[in-house]
C-alpha cells in the first residue's frame, strides 16, 4: 500500500491536468428566491458531488473553499461521504470549518472492498451559508498528501458555480397603441373600435425556499379625463364602470379606483394573476370628451409571504412605459401665445404639403385656468401656406379681450406634411418667433438641444404687454 500511495502522490505532483478532481453535481446552480429567503438567517449550500481522479490514502487532506458566500459556522455540520454502491470504504473526518473553507482528512480506507479511489464520487453536505452574504457562490477543491504534496489538483482544478439567488417576481406589460382619429373629432380611435387594452403579467420563477404571492397591485398613470363623459370635473362610479374593465386571469380585478385628479388608475388581482386593462371611450357625439395624445406608465407591486411566513412587498415595475395614444395628424403646442391685444398681433402660418385640404382644431387654456376648444371653418389648404390670424383664434374661442394662452393647434393631415410656425408683432416693431414644442428646420438632435422663445414684459397695472425679447439658446 505504501508503494501504491507513493507512486500515486508522485504522479499527482507531476500531473498537468490529467489528474484533477471534478465537480459533477449540481449540474446547474441551486437557485434561491431572493424574496423567499428574505427572513432566513442561513440557507443550505446543497449537495456538492466530486469525482476523484487520483489514488488517496489515509492521512490525505481535502480542503473545499467557498467563494461568494460566508459559511455559517454556528449551524454548519459538514460531512464528506462516499457515494455509490460501495459505501464506508472511504471515510473522511472534518478537521476544521472557517468562514470560507472546510477541511477534511481521510481517516479510513478499506482496500478490500475498494481497490482504488480513482473515479469514486464523494458528496459534501451539511454546509449552511449566511443568507445576507450570498452572491453567486462557487466552490473549489484542493487535495494534498499528509506530507503537503499536491494531490488531484492538476491544471484543470475545478471551480463551479453551485448556488445563486434570483428575483422570484418580475412583471411586464403589453402597450396601449391606439391612434386617435382626427377625422372623428378626436373622440374615437381609427378603425372600427372604441377600445384599447393592455395585459400586465407577473412572472413567478419559483426557486428553493420560494415565496408565495398573495396580491398584485398596479397603478396606471395617464390623463384619464376622457372617462369624465359629463364634464363634471370628476369620474363617477358609473363612468368608471362604463369606461374601464379590469379582469384577472379568472375573474374581475378588485380595488379598481381612480384618484380625484383623474391621473392614477389603481387595481389589484389575487396572488400573481395577470390583469387585462381595457378602456372604452365614449365615441363621437356632441359634448363627448376629446381624446388626448399621451403616454401611459405602469407601477406594479407584488405582496407575498416569504418562506418564513413573513409578509413583504416587492415593486416589479416603477413608472414603466405602457405605450401611448397617438394622433393620425399633426399637433403643435405654443406654451405662450398672447391674443386679442390692441398693440400686439399674434399670427401662425400652417404649411400643408399634402394633396388634401386639412381641418384645423384649437385647444387652449389661459392663466386663470379656463379651457377652450374649437374647430375652425378655415382649412389648411393643400400644397399651400395658410395664415391663422389673431382674429381667427379669438373669434373661434369666443375671446373678447386680450388673453394669454397656451395654445395647441391640431391639423388632420400626416405629421410629416404639416409645418407650423408662430410669430408676434409688438407695436409694429417687427416679427418675433414664438416658442413651441417643435423647432422647425432642425435635426432631431438640434430640436432636443436648442430653444427659441420670446419673453414678454407686461405692465402690472394695465396688463398691457410693453416689450418682448426673442432669443435662441442651444446646449
Amino acid at each position: 500500500m505504501f508503494k501504491k500511495t507513493l507512486i500515486a502522490a508522485t504522479l499527482a505532483a507531476m500531473s498537468t491536468g490529467a489528474m484533477a478532481a471534478e465537480i459533477t453535481a449540481p449540474a446547474s446552480p441551486l437557485t434561491y428566491s431572493i424574496e423567499g429567503v428574505a427572513s432566513e438567517t442561513s440557507v443550505d449550500l446543497g449537495d456538492i458531488i466530486f469525482k476523484l481522479e487520483a489514488e488517496y490514502t489515509v492521512g490525505d487532506i481535502i480542503t473545499i473553499k467557498v467563494t461568494g458566500g460566508t459559511i455559517d459556522t454556528a449551524t454548519t455540520n459538514a460531512l464528506l461521504e462516499q457515494e455509490g454502491s460501495i459505501t464506508d470504504s472511504i471515510v473522511f473526518g472534518e478537521l476544521s470549518t472557517t468562514s470560507d473553507t472546510i477541511t477534511f482528512r481521510l481517516t479510513d480506507l478499506d482496500t478490500t472492498t475498494n481497490s482504488t479511489t480513482k473515479l469514486e464520487t464523494i458528496t459534501l453536505t451539511g454546509v449552511n451559508l449566511v443568507t445576507a452574504s450570498i452572491t453567486d457562490t462557487t466552490v473549489s477543491f484542493k487535495a494534498e498528501t499528509s506530507t503537503g504534496i499536491d494531490l488531484d489538483t492538476g491544471n484543470s482544478l475545478d471551480t463551479s458555480k453551485v448556488l445563486v439567488t434570483a428575483a422570484q417576481f418580475t412583471s411586464s406589460s403589453t402597450n396601449f397603441d391606439t391612434v386617435i382619429d382626427i377625422n372623428q373629432d378626436r373622440q374615437n380611435f381609427v378603425g372600427p373600435t372604441s377600445v384599447d387594452e393592455i395585459v400586465i403579467t407577473v412572472t413567478d420563477s419559483s426557486g428553493k425556499l420560494f415565496a408565495t404571492a398573495t396580491k398584485t397591485a398596479s397603478v396606471i398613470t395617464a390623463d384619464f379625463s376622457f372617462l369624465d363623459t359629463d364634464a363634471s370635473g370628476d369620474v363617477s362610479a358609473t363612468e368608471l364602470d362604463n369606461g374601464v374593465l379590469v379582469t384577472a386571469t379568472s375573474t374581475l380585478a378588485t380595488d379598481v379606483a381612480l384618484n380625484t385628479g383623474m391621473t392614477e388608475l389603481s387595481f389589484a388581482t389575487a396572488d400573481d394573476e395577470a390583469a387585462t386593462v381595457q378602456f372604452t371611450v365614449a365615441g363621437v357625439a356632441d359634448d363627448n370628451p376629446v381624446l388626448t395624445a399621451q403616454s401611459f406608465y405602469v407601477d406594479t407591486t407584488v405582496s407575498y409571504t416569504d418562506n418564513g411566513s413573513t409578509a413583504a412587498t416587492k415593486a416589479t415595475a416603477s413608472a414603466t412605459s405602457a405605450g401611448a395614444w397617438t394622433l393620425n395628424g399633426s399637433q403643435i403646442t405654443f406654451p405662450y401665445a398672447p391674443v386679442g391685444y390692441d398693440h400686439i398681433v399674434t399670427n401662425f402660418e400652417i404649411a400643408n404639403s399634402s394633396s388634401l385640404d386639412a381641418e384645423i382644431s384649437l385647444d387652449a387654456f389661459d392663466s386663470a385656468g379656463n379651457t377652450y376648444s374649437a374647430k375652425l371653418t378655415k382649412v389648411a389648404s393643400k400644397k399651400s401656406l395658410t395664415s391663422l390670424r389673431d382674429a381667427d383664434i379669438t373669434d373661434a374661442l369666443g375671446l373678447t379681450e386680450g388673453t394669454k394662452l397656451s395654445l395647441t393647434i391640431t391639423v388632420n393631415a400626416l405629421d410629416n406634411a404639416i409645418k407650423i410656425g408662430g410669430y408676434s408683432n409688438l407695436n409694429n416693431a417687427g416679427r418675433m418667433a414664438m416658442l413651441s414644442d417643435a423647432y422647425e428646420g432642425k435635426s432631431d438632435k438640434d430640436k432636443a438641444n436648442c430653444v427659441t422663445g420670446t419673453v414678454f414684459v407686461t405692465d402690472a397695472t394695465t396688463n398691457v404687454i410693453t416689450s418682448a425679447t426673442t432669443t435662441t439658446t442651444c446646449d
